[in-house]
């Protein structure tokens, strides 16, 4: 570690700078020499123009307003060659009038029999944004330089809307947006045309006139190609609002209420042993969601017999480790804005951290609502996000029903940060769970404080305590990180300490007790090799020691990474580990690990191949010493996706343990389809076998979207048990009815 240091202080100072090797783009004309430094080019304008009659949202611009609205082209590659011109010329105009934004891009394609959709579903699931063609939006409407708003347009006409914030330092899919798109495939390549309402997009309506912050994003999947309209390094997306162009949009637009009601109405159907009383029998029920812009930053949401049923199952793991899982929150009330509650571990986009947010996290929503990874009703809750002058506001208060023996519970949190430089912020966090009837209660309470000291260096940090009714040890919990990052090297160092009795009772925590020590180093360079687009070799060492107390784990790594100009991926690593274990723990109830010293090394190789194609497939190899015995673990996927409208994934992951003379397997099978008829109506199921646990799991959801922001959802689920230690069964079959109502 002290070598790593000195090697990162190294790094740290001011680098010689280099000769360059081409000309930037002057503000109005051609570069003087390609390629460009995506960094330091200047940032493109343009002008959003009043449409001069009705716009209609049908795949062609053809309406004379498109013709007379300023053209924002000349497009800069990211990847595979970053700082060269676009392969493929893009076309993009903005339109506005008293109801709506409307984007329009022509997007020129030699061969547009070879563009990729993927899918039909809204929001893209089970597809990557990098696997498919994609025409990209982001408004950073406040012209902040760090939040905005992203829609992705596949041309198959499926949108994806979400939200970005902090620099991109946090995205939020979750955000639904009322947006109005069809596209088009012709000879010339394809087209889109978008109409986004002002009631769906946050702004100053005051201001005489909108001066926003706007890039725009193409994916060439066929080429693995990226490109933007305000140039980006590699390392960035269009999401990175430090980098945005600007666009000066529409003068004095009227504002709305910018209010919207959701209610709902659903029916269920629960039968099986495993079921709980009160889910079990043929219900129903009804609820609302309502959101409301108190002010142009300011949004309020509340809803009332919140139901999640239509939310997909969670994804089967298995625990070959002493500490618990993290399951990421998949609810979409929790999940919407979910960035500006979050205070612990970071996640920071090119930067190899050592922990993340599945490590350590003061607010975790899964806490609400769950019980051991099974619902409690949730009787109402209320949620006030956004900015309070240069103050950025969270507020959240939620209320769980008693059901058997689980009672009733409040949930409150708090959370306020304040922008201090160019990307950099600090912040408090607080939150309270209390039970009414036993007078149980948890208290917590931390600050963060993160800073970016010019383009490459960051500096995150947070302290956090916990207190509680029956709290006992070390209450408190800190952490400070350090990281380097430019386009070749990339290096961090983390200190960390968890106490043992530090416990927040609305958050996560993976290991207490601990001080924690990491350090990494590596390098990102581009070799001249045909196929390949960059290689990142790196080493790092982890060191966690008990408060006071010994070594409980050290670890020493070295690894390399390839990325391939075809979108493909391959992956390796070596690494030592000590374990000192002060109590055995079990696996899986399968076997156990006793106590001791174990020292052992393990190994792992991955390859993912191009997702872009009609099939692509996944291996992984990993294994070697475990805990005084060996592992190996087999895993690998194929995705068969012939259309847009089915998608087939299968996927098998085999761990084999050896522990002293025994022998055991804990695999884990999934099968998953997807089917769209239309961007209106799809069908997705998934069927997930636990060997382990002798658990098979199965999801069916039928999804109609019969108005904007409004399904009709049929699901049906089923657990149940196929083996002496599996659990008893049980079956839910639920009929869901939404309808979104604007003003």
């Amino acid at each position: 570690m002290p070598a790593l240091l000195l090697v990162l202080l190294a790094l740290l100072l001011p680098p010689a700078v280099s000769a360059q090797t081409g000309g930037d783009a002057p503000p109005d004309g051609e570069p003087t020499a390609w390629p460009i430094d995506p960094d330091l080019a200047p940032r493109p304008t343009g002008r959003a123009t009043r449409a001069s009659g009705p716009i209609s949202i049908d795949g062609h611009l053809d309406e004379p307003a498109w013709a007379e609205a300023e053209v924002m082209t000349r497009f800069v590659q990211s990847l595979p060659d970053d700082g060269m011109p676009a392969t493929e010329e893009s076309e993009v105009r903005m339109l506005f009038d008293d109801e709506y934004l409307y984007i329009g891009a022509l997007l020129h394609d030699s061969r547009p029999d070879l563009l990729v959709s993927g899918t039909l579903e809204r929001d893209h699931p089970g597809v990557s944004a990098h696997d498919i063609d994609l025409f990209g939006v982001f408004l950073d409407t406040f012209l902040d330089r760090r939040n905005g708003y992203l829609f992705l347009v596949n041309p198959g006409g499926a949108i994806r809307d979400g939200q970005a914030f902090d620099n991109s330092r946090n995205l939020d899919f979750a955000w639904e947006a009322v947006a109005h798109v069809a596209t088009r495939i012709h000879d010339e390549g394809w087209t889109v045309e978008m109409a986004i309402p002002w009631t769906t997009l946050r702004f100053d309506p005051s201001r005489e006139s909108q001066l926003w912050g706007v890039n725009f994003h193409r994916s060439i999947s066929r080429r693995n190609e990226r490109t933007s309209w305000a140039p980006l390094d590699r390392r960035h997306q269009v999401h990175y609002a430090e980098q945005a162009g600007t666009v000066q949009g529409p003068d004095r637009v009227p504002a709305g209420r910018n209010l919207r009601i959701k209610p709902f109405a659903l029916t269920q159907d629960g039968r099986g042993a495993s079921l709980p009383d009160w889910r079990s029998g043929t219900q129903a029920d009804a609820g609302v969601d309502l959101k409301w812009g108190l002010t142009p930053r300011l949004t309020m949401d509340l809803t009332w017999q919140a139901d999640f049923s239509h939310v997909e199952v969670d994804q089967e793991q298995v625990n070959l480790d002493r500490f618990p899982l993290f399951f990421p929150e998949r609810r979409d009330f929790f999940v919407e804005n979910s960035g500006t509650f979050h205070l612990g571990e970071q996640s920071e986009r090119n930067y190899r951290l050592g922990t993340s947010s599945a490590d350590f996290r003061l607010f975790h929503s899964r806490r609400i609502g769950l019980e051991g990874g099974r619902p409690v009703p949730l009787v109402g809750g209320g949620r006030i996000t956004g900015q309070v002058g240069e103050t950025e506001v969270g507020v959240l208060h939620a209320r769980t029903g008693s059901v058997a023996e689980i009672d009733g519970e409040g949930f409150s949190v708090l959370r306020l940060r304040r922008q201090l430089l160019t990307g950099s912020d600090m912040g408090v966090l607080f939150t309270d769970r209390r039970n009414p009837r036993t007078g149980e209660w948890n208290r917590t309470g931390g600050g963060d404080l993160n800073l970016r000291l010019g383009p490459n260096l960051l500096i995150n940090s947070y302290l956090a305590r916990t207190g509680g009714a029956s709290s006992s040890g070390d209450p408190w919990a800190g952490r400070i990180w350090l990281g380097w990052r430019d386009r070749l090297w990339d290096a961090s160092v983390l200190m960390r300490q968890v106490g043992d009795g530090f416990d927040p009772g609305i958050g996560f925590v993976r290991r207490r007790g601990i001080q924690h020590g990491y350090a990494t180093i590596g390098a990102h360079p581009r070799p001249p090799i045909p196929g390949i687009l960059d290689v990142n070799p790196y080493v790092e060492v982890h060191h966690y020691r008990r408060i006071d107390g010994p070594v409980q784990t050290s670890s020493q790594a070295a690894g390399l990474g390839v990325n391939f100009n075809d979108g493909g991926e391959l992956s390796l690593s070596a690494t030592r580990r000590f374990e000192l274990l002060e109590r055995g723990f079990a696996v899986e109830g399968l076997t156990s690990v006793p106590s001791g010293e174990y020292r052992f090394t393990e190994g792992s190789l991955r390859y993912q191949s191009s997702r872009n194609r009609t099939f692509s497939a996944s291996a992984a190899l990993s294994g070697g010493g475990y805990f005084g015995g060996s592992r190996a673990t087999v895993g690998g996927g194929v995705r068969w996706m012939p259309d847009p409208r089915l998608s087939l994934n299968l996927r098998a992951d085999r761990n084999h343990l050896s522990l002293d003379g025994t022998r055991v397997a804990a695999n884990l099978y999934s099968l998953s389809t997807r089917v769209a008829h239309s961007t209106r109506l799809y069908l997705g199921g998934v069927i997930q076998y636990n060997e382990a646990q002798e658990l098979l799991v199965s999801n069916l959801r039928v999804t109609l979207l019969h108005a904007p922001l409004s399904e009709a959802f049929l699901v049906l689920t089923d657990r149940r048990g196929v083996g002496e230690r599996g659990p008893a069964g049980e079956r839910l079959v639920t009929l869901k009815v939404t309808r979104l109502f604007s003003f």
